[in-house]
């Protein structure tokens, strides 16, 4: 238990070293010949904002989460103010995993896409989306090692990161990954923690995303694994009854991370579902 409790320790201790010292990674070994391992932890990943993601993970699908489309100036709408734009705000991984995006910022009265950018360190763009609409994913894509930043086209505030580290086994090409019956797949989701009162968006539509007992039993009956979850309260608004901002239907709100062996394209269908099932408007 003593080691345990130690390691734990260590976790956060790395993760919030890897954001303060961003720009002088090479000094903590993160780089050439090298792997940063860390226990996947929920909680972790929610208060640093930070996810360093296991060699053996061949995809991972970036969240934009509900209320993306909210600047800073506007926090009380968000979803939280933490991973308040991609899920999660900075992400590593191995050379070989490729990343993607799918957009959970519900339209309701107003459509919310996003196009998405990656960056390199000299700030050239080396990816960019097609413009996604709500449930909308991009394919995924591969990068060389490095750091990279990620930025929305319309919405200037959204500002991510993605270092990739340097590894000398042999990759899997992007083809074969996407096709392989046998890739994991990770992500992250974001749902609300209890049953809502209201279950409604704007037009009357029915949701049935209202709890985090609904997504456990609908990840479990689609072939996902739910490595670890987070709950989390956010009520920022001074001005709305409940402090929270009532398109998000609640106040209490559990943070997901999953994974998935099914193949990419079988695996974003149902994610998509899974998004629009949400209450979240």
């Amino acid at each position: 238990m003593k080691y345990s409790i130690y390691f734990l320790s260590c976790t956060s201790i790395v993760a919030t070293f890897f954001l303060i010292f961003w720009n002088n990674t090479d000094s903590f070994g993160i780089g050439q010949n090298s792997e940063l391992y860390l226990n996947i932890n929920a909680s972790d990943v929610y208060n640093n904002e930070l996810l360093v993601v296991p060699s053996s993970v061949t995809n991972y699908v970036i969240l934009i989460p509900n209320e993306a489309h909210e600047s800073p100036d506007e926090k009380h709408k968000l979803l939280s103010d933490h991973n308040s734009y991609f899920l999660p705000k900075n992400l590593v991984i191995t050379e070989g995993t490729t990343i993607s995006f799918i957009n959970a910022d519900a339209p309701w009265d107003t459509p919310h896409p996003h196009t998405i950018l990656i960056k390199n360190s000299e700030k050239e763009t080396v990816f960019s989306t097609s413009k996604m609409e709500y449930g909308d994913f991009s394919q995924p894509v591969l990068l060389d090692p490095g750091k990279y930043s990620i930025d929305d086209k319309i919405y200037n505030f959204m500002k991510g990161t993605i270092t990739v580290l340097e590894n000398d086994s042999s990759i899997t090409t992007l083809d074969s990954q996407i096709n392989n019956k046998k890739s994991v797949i990770m992500g992250g989701f974001f749902s609300p923690t209890f049953t809502v009162s209201d279950s409604t968006d704007n037009s009357g539509g029915i949701h049935p995303g209202d709890s985090l007992q609904y997504y456990i039993t609908k990840f479990n009956e689609n072939g996902f694994k739910i490595i670890d979850t987070f709950d989390f309260s956010y009520g920022e608004c001074s001005y709305c009854e409940d402090k929270y901002w009532p398109d998000n239907k609640t106040g209490d709100h559990t943070l997901i991370l999953f994974s998935s062996e099914k193949p990419y394209e079988v695996l974003i269908k149902d994610l998509q579902q899974l998004i629009k099932d949400n209450v979240y408007i």
